[in-house]
């Protein structure tokens, strides 16, 4: 069960790349067309949490406040259809990886 209403879905900033490319070659034959570039698979903001404190190796206290009255109860996007549309895949692997490479480039700064 999640803990958490707000969910984000996973995104590698290199997918995101790629998929603009193929985008901006498919504009002539398709210059209206709206896409979610998201996996499909949400995280709660709690379990992105967790999986920092798990590839960290580290602990720390989370606060968890009141939701603002601007933010919906619940957010999540459908992936839509880019792999039919420009034939468009999300290449990397979900939140582990992602937050794993992250703290690793986080490193070498």
């Amino acid at each position: 069960m999640r803990r958490s209403r707000r969910h984000r879905t996973a995104k590698y900033a290199s997918d995101l790349a790629e998929a603009h490319v193929l985008a901006i070659s498919a504009l002539d034959e398709r210059p209206e067309v709206l896409l979610n570039l998201g996996s499909g698979i949400s995280h709660s903001n709690l379990e992105v949490v967790d999986m920092v404190k798990r590839v960290m190796c580290v602990d720390f206290e989370v606060r968890i406040g009141d939701r603002r009255l601007e933010d919906p109860a619940l957010a999540k996007a459908s992936k839509g259809n880019p792999g039919e549309t420009f034939g468009f895949q999300l290449q990397q692997p979900g939140v582990r990886a992602l937050v794993r490479d992250a703290w690793a480039g986080r490193q070498n700064f």
